[in-house]
């Protein structure tokens, strides 16, 4: 008798439990039934906050996360050194390109670039120099070529006026000799005054031929100093051209833009405006893969939306959308300003062991119309119900 009243017992226990399961779980979406699928209430007892009302009529509800402007930044350096300086810490706004930290080989980069610069300088200086030598040596080469090209063609001229001098005379003289001897043969002259008149003709022509002998040494050395002169001034350029190259200012610009490369590579500079969110490394320990600090522009936030890929029907550009969690004071309203192209697995997963765990999702981003308290719950779970109040508009 005692033990048929403890199996009846029995019995309606696992009865009341049995009931108690199905009413608890009869309000929750089937696994495979995305949120928003088949229903408009929360998508779970834990994700909806309570006492919060939902939007009005919600066309879609979708699990979700809140995110700053661009995702979350993670900020690091690919070679592996050591952090020396932090100028940041958590939870404090910078301007993009502001200093955020010093890596270990700064300060050997930096002497590295400013021992490029010295070399560079000096390069600099000793070109100016060279350059002030070869272009007084290119002046006085200059020089000496338009001298060559002017004071030896008139040697040449007063040579030439010899010249036709010493001619004239000759053909005189040549005459004066016809006619002596013509003279002596008649015998009208002594024979003396026709041979001294011969010597004279000789002397004409010895002259004559001196003449003309240095008129072309005047000619042929004027032509060879000529073109030793433009010669020597063509050899200035080239040395002076040759002297420049030497000196390698060229790649030592090349050296020091690449120090400053080097030295820049050491220095960690804000990549957008937003707030230092969490810090990863600090000073004195080593960098590599893994980032040094993650950072957001918290300024505008956004919340965005997994929406089930049947549901995408339903949603739109400029769409009206709630955002709710129990972390959030208030529920927070933003508008649809991106729709994702891919569908891919969920990343956000619900609190509800009944919840669906695998499941194809496109991403929606909703920029939230006050960003303050999302600022504070960056990657915060929250439901999305997106307004369905009136028609959307066609997605483009």
């Amino acid at each position: 008798m005692q033990r048929f009243l403890l199996a009846s017992l029995i019995v309606v226990l696992l009865s009341a439990g049995g009931l108690m399961a199905y009413n608890v779980f009869s309000t929750r979406p089937t696994r495979g039934q995305p949120p928003g699928e088949g229903h408009t209430g929360s998508v779970s007892g834990d994700a909806a906050a309570p006492g919060v009302p939902l939007s009005p009529q919600p066309l879609v509800v979708a699990l979700g996360r809140l995110e700053p402007e661009g995702a979350i930044v993670a900020i690091g350096t690919a070679s592996n050194d050591r952090l020396a300086r932090l100028l940041v810490q958590e939870n404090q706004l910078v301007e993009a390109g502001a200093i955020l930290a010093y890596l270990e080989s700064y300060t050997e980069r930096l002497a590295e670039r400013q021992y490029a610069e010295s070399q560079l300088r000096d390069a600099e200086a000793q070109g100016a120099a060279e350059a002030a030598y070869w272009q007084a040596t290119l002046a006085e080469a200059e020089l000496h070529v338009q001298q060559l090209q002017a004071l030896p063609p008139l040697d040449i001229q007063a040579q030439e006026a010899t010249v036709r001098q010493l001619e004239a005379d000759l053909a005189s003289a040549e005459v004066e000799r016809q006619r002596t001897e013509g003279l002596r043969q008649k015998g009208i002259t002594a024979p003396q005054n026709a041979e001294n008149q011969q010597l004279l003709v000789r002397r004409a022509q010895e002259q004559l031929t001196n003449a003309r002998a240095v008129l072309a040494k005047l000619k042929a050395a004027y032509d060879l100093n000529l073109r030793l002169a433009r010669a020597q001034r063509s050899t200035a350029q080239r040395n002076a051209t040759r002297a420049h190259t030497a000196l390698r200012i060229g790649s030592l610009r090349d050296n020091l833009v690449l120090a400053q490369v080097r030295v820049e590579r050491t220095v960690l500079r804000a990549p957008i405006s937003g707030m230092i969110l969490r810090i990863l490394v600090r000073p004195g320990e080593t960098t590599g893969a893994q980032p040094i600090l993650k950072m957001g522009h918290t300024q505008q936030m956004y919340a965005v939306a997994e929406v089930y890929e049947t549901d995408m029907r339903r949603v739109s550009l400029g769409q009206r959308a709630t955002v709710i969690s129990p972390a959030l004071p208030e529920p927070l309203s933003g508008t649809v300003v991106h729709i994702g192209h891919m569908v891919a697995k969920n990343d956000v997963l619900a609190v509800d062991p009944a919840a669906a765990t695998d499941v194809r999702v496109v991403e929606v981003n909703i920029q939230l119309d006050r960003s303050t308290m999302a600022a504070r719950l960056i990657n915060l779970q929250v439901v999305v119900h997106l307004d369905g109040s009136t028609p959307p508009a066609r997605t483009p």
